[in-house]
């Protein structure tokens, strides 16, 4: 084999091998983004899911019969959480 095969097979080899690091690199910096975007999400997802959760007990409240001044807390927790629920989404 001739210099300038070895070299060029030599050459060959290392850009194969920075290859293969420069993809692992990425492939992890993908698999962690990917966890981060995950966390995120289920965050998201609790977040939005307690003032839902809430309404939905308000309203089976509301269902009952209640006294007016029971009433009147109800709903003023209702409209409570309808404003945490708009400031949710200015925030994001």
């Amino acid at each position: 084999m001739s210099r300038f095969a070895k070299n060029a097979e030599e050459g060959l080899r290392r850009a194969h091998i920075n290859l293969e690091r420069k993809v692992a690199e990425r492939t992890q910096e993908l698999e962690l983004a990917n966890a981060v975007k995950s966390r995120f999400l289920d965050m998201t997802s609790h977040d939005l899911r307690q003032p839902l959760h809430a309404l939905g007990l308000f309203v089976a409240q509301l269902r009952t019969p209640l006294k007016s001044d029971e009433m009147t807390k109800t709903i003023e927790r209702v409209d409570a959480t309808r404003k945490e629920m708009d400031e949710m989404s200015i925030r994001s």
